[in-house]
């Protein structure tokens, strides 16, 4: 069924704060690029672990695409999303998150699957340029 999904900065936008976002290492997994049924399926494995755990703690996430970009008219979406929690190490549910991505010593738990925290800043700039985008600018 189709589902219409917000960008992560337009999130972060809305809510005026830094936003969390999981998804793939764009090191380890480009989005464009054919891979094997085994790494697809190592992401999927990744997002549905974190999913049932987030459930479980009782923390609210939405599934959503990374930044936007004009330079793409579509992107496939590969399994990002927002957390609802505030980037703040001291709020409790800050730490059960963390706690889901990386061992104690930082290093991360999953092959694929990683936390990156959207700076408001970078959103609010990002929706700044992407304002200015037409597509008479690129096609014309």
């Amino acid at each position: 069924m189709p589902r219409i999904l917000e960008h992560i900065d337009e999130i972060a936008r809305r809510l005026q704060r830094d936003v969390l976002l999981a998804g793939a290492d764009s090191g380890t997994f480009d989005p464009f690029f054919s891979y094997s049924n085994k790494k697809k399926k190592i992401l999927r494995e990744e997002y549905e672990e974190v999913v049932e755990s987030l459930k479980l703690f009782g923390i609210h996430y939405a599934d959503c695409f990374g930044l936007q970009d004009n330079n793409l008219l579509t992107r496939p979406w590969v399994y990002e999303m927002f957390i609802d929690v505030p980037n703040d190490p001291s709020n409790e549910n800050y730490k059960k998150v963390c706690s889901l991505f990386e061992h104690e010593d930082g290093t991360p738990k999953f092959k694929l699957y990683r936390l990156f925290i959207v700076p408001y800043e970078i959103a609010v700039s990002n929706g700044e340029r992407c304002a200015k985008f037409t597509i008479e600018d690129d096609f014309y």
